[in-house]
């Protein structure tokens, strides 16, 4: 994962955002790696910030960074 990906948040442990798509954009802990599903980000989600960072083992993937699902005409 990196800054800038469509994710969703797991619907057992953030209820209040089912169905929701959010877009992480920092990464708490980088020694440990973007990746790693130990890492804390910071998560844009229902127009606002959530207040805490969410561990990354909490958080799905739904596509990668924004620019890539632009269409150019």
């Amino acid at each position: 994962m990196k800054s800038g990906d469509l994710v969703k948040l797991c619907e057992r442990n953030y209820p209040q955002y089912k169905g929701m798509c959010g877009i992480i954009f920092h990464c708490h802990h980088p020694a440990l790696g973007a990746s790693d599903r130990r890492s804390f980000w910071k998560v844009f989600i229902n127009n606002k910030r959530h207040p805490y960072s969410v561990c990354a083992s909490n958080i799905e993937p739904v596509a990668g960074p924004l620019d890539n699902l632009l269409v150019e005409e």
